[in-house]
């Protein structure tokens, strides 16, 4: 189920929202050379999940996913930009219906990191979404 909620999320941010094109893709190893990046990226990577008890014995799985942003920034006017396009990729996955299960949080990891733009003009942000069953 971890990898089907996975596809979804990247199909989720794939459509067209009349912004500027989004390409996500899922990656169970990312592993980027921030110098050879020339467009925005966007990854999500499964990386857990949580169980909690329910009544008479059930349990509920919360899938958990770390969806990364990497973005090569022309000038410090940009980073403004990124950081809403970081945040505006969590509003698109909050309360996000994918089968029985629903974003039930996202938060931010990273919005970006001043030490990534200062030494190579890049910008790196990170959040993690929780899918929880219904």
């Amino acid at each position: 189920m971890i990898t089907t909620i996975a596809d979804s999320i990247a199909t989720l941010l794939n459509e067209g929202t009349g912004e500027d094109e989004i390409v996500a893709v899922v990656d169970y190893v990312p592993d980027f050379n921030l110098r050879d990046l020339d467009e925005r990226q966007i990854v999500i990577v499964p990386t857990g999940c949580d169980w909690d008890n329910l009544t008479r014995g059930k349990v509920s799985r919360t899938y958990v996913f770390e969806i990364g942003v990497l973005q090569r920034l022309s000038g410090e006017d940009e980073i403004e930009d990124f950081c809403e396009s970081v945040i505006s990729i969590g509003d698109r996955l909050k309360n996000s219906m994918i089968g029985d299960y629903r974003c039930m949080s996202v938060e931010t990891i990273q919005l970006y990191n001043p030490s990534d733009y200062k030494q190579s003009k890049k910008a790196v942000g990170v959040l993690r979404a929780r899918y929880k069953g219904l």
